[in-house]
C-alpha cells in the first residue's frame, strides 16, 4: 500500500512561542490631531552665572615672582632640552596664574605658596623645594599640573642661580 501524505508540511516549521501568524496589512487608523498642547510651559532662562568671588588673598606677589623668574631664565642661551623644559614651565605656571586670579587655589595652599615664591626669589631653593614637596604631598589632586611646573622652575632657577628682582 502507498504511504499516506504527511499531515504537516515537509519543512516542519513550528512558530516560536508567542509568535503570531502574519496578518494582512491594514491601512493606518485615522488619528485626530488636537490643537491643545500637552507640553509644560517653557521655563524662564537660567540666570547668568555669578562672576567668581574676589580672591581672599592677593595673587600678585606670587604671579610677579614666578613670571619674573621665568623671564630671567629665558634671558639665558639655553640648551634645546632646557628651552623645552622652560616652555613647559611657562605653560604650567599659566595654569597657576589662572587659578590664582579666579580664586581656585585654596587658602591653605596659598599660605605655603607665597613663602615658597619668596624663598625662590632670594635664591633659597632648599626652602622653596621643601614647601613645594609639602604642597605636593597634601594637595596634589587639585594642583598637580602647576606644581610640576613650579618644581621645574625651582630646578632651573637653582641651576642658573637666578633671583628676583
Amino acid at each position: 500500500p502507498p504511504a499516506a501524505p504527511p499531515a504537516t508540511p515537509a519543512y516542519n516549521y513550528v512558530p516560536a512561542y508567542g509568535a503570531t501568524p502574519a496578518q494582512p496589512a491594514q491601512p493606518p487608523a485615522a488619528y485626530e490631531y488636537s490643537a491643545v498642547s500637552t507640553a509644560p510651559p517653557a521655563a524662564p532662562p537660567a540666570p547668568a552665572p555669578a562672576p567668581p568671588p574676589a580672591p581672599s588673598y592677593d595673587p600678585q606677589p606670587v604671579v610677579q615672582i614666578v613670571q619674573g623668574l621665568i623671564a630671567k631664565c629665558n634671558a639665558y642661551q639655553l640648551l634645546p632640552i632646557d628651552k623645552r623644559k622652560l616652555d613647559d614651565v611657562e605653560k604650567r605656571i599659566g595654569i597657576l596664574v589662572t587659578k590664582l586670579s579666579s580664586s581656585e587655589i585654596a587658602a591653605p595652599v596659598y599660605e605655603r605658596l607665597l613663602p615658597l615664591c619668596q624663598a625662590l626669589a632670594v635664591g633659597d631653593t632648599r626652602t622653596a623645594y621643601d614647601l613645594q614637596v609639602q604642597i605636593t604631598t597634601t594637595d596634589w589632586a587639585d594642583n598637580g599640573p602647576w606644581l610640576m611646573g613650579l618644581k621645574r622652575l625651582i630646578e632651573m632657577a637653582s641651576k642658573l642661580q637666578v633671583t628676583f628682582p
